[in-house]
């Protein structure tokens, strides 16, 4: 026992000495963006959980977890001391220029939430970059509750029993979406543009297995074989979280309920579409030189600028317009003309990653930290 309790001891003494070090050599000398997304987990010295709160930095070449941070709640009101406290500790606060989150109202408040806390500690606005992953969950969960019904327990039943029953099933004998006349013609015209897409994000370095098992599912569901061949995996997690406008307007000629509530879905999480971060599509090499010459044109006209009233820099759309709506149309010149330094800032904005995986990888991080502490000791603090 007491070799054990040495052992801990000078095991915490080298990582204070290499954290100290670690803060030392971080290169933070670059506009950073600021990333957190909160989970709950269980508590080492009891049954109860606790939020737990991952928070990192990303930027040009950087990507860097600052802390894992307990906290009581998660609301906006522990979230932003806690995210102000570790840039502050790490000494970059002046490089922070941008945030990443989730939609949650935890997050987005206009009054507490922890953007527009965090800001107010800061002492200047970030832009906000709302995770793209959260938001295409959002409409998945949607469509989930309009077709299996909602429910306000974390786990999904209907997900449950199939995990349960996984074993007694042959998981190689399966139909693909090809299989059906009426799925056939319906994907007609995208089969060759997703299959590209699914097998260029596997030839990419995917962060969780779970995306990659996605992509393959994508091309096997095409009639397909994937680099790996067939493999089922078992189901995982069927927690709510693991389970676009024009295509979803004309939806409605199939279900009219689906579309309308993915459609208000979609309505209330069109963050991108900001005049802040609208003008990022400037550097897709995506769009033709016709648009980027309309964007131009967009931010040369002079319009009236429209007073801020909130925090958020959620846009509102009207949705029987959206259809004919183009990108420019979401430039608003008046605040445009003031960002001189924008369109030159090419390299920067390619750095910019707006999803929270840094963040989610940070919470496994953490969950596998925790697991191994709680077979170690109960002291919280070591």
């Amino acid at each position: 026992m007491i070799l054990m309790c040495y052992l801990i001891a000078v095991i915490l003494v080298t990582l204070e000495k290499y954290s100290a070090a670690l803060k030392a050599e971080f290169q933070g000398n670059i506009p950073l963006l600021v990333h957190w997304d909160g989970k709950l987990i269980a508590d080492l010295t009891s049954k109860d959980q606790f939020d737990q709160l991952p928070i990192m930095v990303s930027g040009k070449g950087v990507s860097q977890l600052l802390t894992v941070a307990k906290l009581t709640s998660g609301t906006g009101e522990p979230q932003a001391p806690a995210v102000y406290s570790a840039i502050e500790d790490w000494g970059i606060t002046e490089n922070i220029h941008a945030m990443c989150f989730g939609t949650t109202s935890s997050n987005t408040g206009r009054l507490a939430g922890a953007c527009v806390l965090l800001e107010q500690k800061i002492g200047k606005e970030l832009l906000s970059l709302t995770c793209w992953h959260h938001v295409m969950e959002l409409l998945i969960v949607a469509v989930f509750q309009v077709c299996l019904g909602s429910t306000s327990a974390p786990q999904v039943p209907i997900f449950t029993r199939f995990q349960q029953y996984w074993m007694f099933l042959d998981q190689f004998r399966f139909k693909t979406g090809m299989s059906s006349d009426a799925v056939s013609m319906s994907v007609q015209d995208i089969k060759d543009s997703t299959t590209e897409f699914a097998k260029g994000s596997l030839r990419e370095s995917q962060p969780r297995d779970d995306y990659r098992e996605y992509f393959e599912l994508i091309i096997i569901f095409l009639g397909l074989v994937p680099e790996r061949e067939i493999q089922v995996m078992a189901p995982g997690a069927t927690h709510h979280a693991q389970w676009m406008s024009k295509v979803i307007h004309n939806y409605s000629a199939v279900n009219s309920e689906i579309s309308r509530v993915m459609s208000m879905k979609m309505a209330n999480n069109l963050w991108y579409l900001s005049p802040e971060t609208v003008g990022l599509a400037f550097f897709n090499d995506t769009i033709d030189y016709d648009t980027k010459k309309q964007m131009v044109e967009a931010v040369k006209l002079i319009e009236e600028e429209q007073p801020v009233n909130e925090h958020t820099r959620k846009i509102s759309v009207d949705l029987k317009h959206l259809k004919k709506r183009n990108l420019e149309h979401f430039l608003n010149p008046g605040i445009w003309m003031e960002q001189e330094d924008y369109i030159h800032a090419a390299e920067t904005v390619l750095s910019i990653s707006a999803v929270n995986d840094h963040a989610e990888r940070g919470s496994s991080h953490g969950s596998l930290a925790q697991e191994l502490i709680g077979n170690i000791t109960k002291d919280k603090s070591q």
